[in-house]
C-alpha cells in the first residue's frame, strides 16, 4: 500500500467494519458470542492442532524463557502447547467465557496463570521474556499503539500468529475514492512493525482442513535486541 500511512488504513478498516458488524466496536455483543461459542471453540476452530510446525518453530525460541504474557489466549489451545512450564505467564483476555473455559482445560500441575481481565488497549501489563498472540487483534482500532506496547512488553521475542484468507480472517477493506483497497491482515501486521523499525520474520503456512478451502497461517516474529 505504497504512500498510504499503514496506522491509518487499519484505524479505517476498523472503522467501515463497524459499520458492517456491529460487534466490532461493542463489547457486550463481543461477549454475548463468545458465551455461545467458546465451550465448542477448539473443536469448530482447531488452528492449534493444525498448526503444529509453527508451534514447533515457537518453541524452538523460546527454551530459555521464564515468563511469557499472552494475549487474547481464549480457551488457551496455544497456551497449553506451549507455555504449561513457564515460571510466569501472565493473561490478557476480556471474554469471561474465555475465561471460563480456559481454566476447565488448564491442566493443575501447569503454572497457575495471571489474569488480566480487560482489552489489550487497557491493559497495564508487566513486561515479560516473551509476548505472544494469535487472532487477537481484530477488534483493535489502533494498532500503532497496540504494537508499541507489546514491542515495550516483550524482553527477548514477540511473537503474532495471523490466520490469512476467507472465511476465517478476511482481508482489511478500506473505500477510497469509489475504490475498494485491500490487505491482508498479516501483511498490513508486517508492514506496521516496520515502520516501528521492526521488521517481523515471516513464516507461511499452508493449512488445508478436511473440509472446506486451503487457507494460510503467518508467524510474524520479532527478536527484541
Amino acid at each position: 500500500m505504497r504512500g498510504i500511512n499503514i496506522f491509518d488504513f487499519w484505524e479505517q478498516a476498523f472503522l467501515e467494519a463497524s459499520e458492517r458488524d456491529s460487534r466490532m466496536g461493542d463489547d457486550g455483543l463481543e461477549e454475548v458470542f463468545w458465551q455461545k461459542y467458546a465451550p465448542d471453540y477448539e473443536a469448530r476452530s482447531p488452528l492449534a492442532e493444525r498448526a503444529a510446525r509453527i508451534i514447533e518453530l515457537v518453541r524452538g525460541r523460546i527454551h530459555s524463557a521464564r515468563s511469557a504474557l499472552e494475549i487474547g489466549p481464549g480457551t488457551g489451545a496455544f497456551s497449553r502447547k506451549l507455555f504449561q512450564s513457564m515460571e510466569k505467564l501472565t493473561l490478557v483476555e476480556p471474554s469471561e467465557a474465555m475465561r471460563r473455559n480456559f481454566e476447565k482445560a488448564w491442566p493443575l500441575s501447569a503454572v497457575t496463570p495471571e489474569w488480566i481481565a480487560s482489552r489489550w488497549e487497557d491493559a497495564l501489563a508487566p513486561i515479560n521474556d516473551i509476548v505472544f498472540a494469535s487472532n487477537a487483534v481484530y477488534r483493535i482500532r489502533r494498532i500503532d499503539t497496540a504494537l508499541e506496547e507489546m514491542l515495550n512488553c516483550a524482553r527477548h521475542n514477540l511473537f503474532l500468529i495471523q490466520t490469512a484468507g476467507e472465511p476465517y480472517a478476511p482481508p482489511l477493506k478500506v473505500h477510497d475514492g469509489g475504490k475498494l483497497r485491500t490487505l491482508p491482515r498479516w501483511v498490513a501486521l508486517q508492514q506496521a512493525l516496520s515502520a516501528f523499525g521492526s521488521p517481523p520474520g515471516v513464516f507461511r503456512l499452508p493449512i488445508t482442513p478436511p473440509e472446506g478451502s486451503e487457507y494460510e497461517v503467518v508467524l510474524l516474529t520479532v527478536h527484541i535486541k
